[in-house]
């Protein structure tokens, strides 16, 4: 299951916020050093004009472009020895001018081919936390800190067990549930009991641990999600009724 078109815009454009704010500080540094470093300016000129000469060489008219090209690539390497040595020589790493993406696997586009990149998927990931945390406060609710002690170890003699043991088998299942979704053998999960026992909390560990995995994950209440097919099947136009049209989408999903 795919990701939420909300979610994948709002990754993406803090990814394209990332790229653009990577290319103002090279720009920056560039600057900074072309204005300490005249020569560094000078080389970067010289070595652009290298493509230009390389392809003159090659079409040059009767004559054998090989020897011309090895003048020009020794040149070019010289250039960029000097360049490098004058970069560390004044406290700059010798590859401080080049333009390095933040992420080597896609080169900060955040798709490989038609396959999402892992630095795209990160961000919908936690776009997707960030949206689940506005409605089920996703603070340190986790499987990992579930506590079990809350509950009675007494043995109720009308069912032969504890509440402990009991929140036990359903914490059990609801972590598998959760880490072996969407291959769990049950589609549902069904949660009831008084107010208290932990069921919101148990959701949220669910929704966590789904969303974590890189599932699109959407939570309301049953009161929310009949009102939103009510309004999809009532109002007509409007910003409201695109927003109910797309909210019973995602629930049908």
């Amino acid at each position: 299951m795919g990701y939420e078109q909300s979610v994948l815009r709002r990754a993406t454009a803090r990814l394209e916020a990332q790229r653009k704010a990577r290319e103002e500080a090279q720009e920056r540094l560039r600057s900074e050093i072309y204005t300490k470093l005249p020569r560094v300016a000078a080389i970067d000129r010289e070595l652009r004009r290298t493509i230009t000469q390389i392809i003159a060489a090659s079409l040059r008219d009767g004559s054998d472009p090989v020897p011309a090209i090895g003048v020009i690539r020794d040149k070019n390497l010289s250039l960029q020895a000097e360049k490098a040595a004058l970069l560390t020589e004044h406290g700059y790493p010798a590859d401080a001018l080049e333009d390095t993406p933040l992420c080597p696997l896609c080169g900060d586009r955040g798709w490989k081919g038609a396959a999402m990149c892992s630095c795209l998927g990160d961000l919908c990931r936690q776009e997707q936390i960030a949206e689940l945390s506005s409605l089920l406060d996703l603070g340190d609710q986790s499987f990992q800190t579930f506590r079990l002690d809350y509950y009675s170890d007494q043995v109720d003699p009308q069912y032969g067990r504890s509440p402990r043991e009991a929140m036990a088998l359903i914490l059990r299942v609801c972590r598998q549930y959760g880490e072996g979704f969407p291959q769990y053998p049950h589609r549902n999960l069904f949660l009831y009991g008084a107010p208290g026992l932990g069921k919101t909390f148990l959701s949220a560990c669910i929704a966590r641990t789904v969303a974590e995995k890189g599932c699109s994950v959407v939570y309301d209440t049953a009161a929310n999600v009949f009102a939103r097919f009510e309004e999809k099947k009532f109002l007509r136009y409007g910003e409201e009724a695109r927003q109910a049209g797309e909210d019973t989408r995602r629930y049908l999903a």
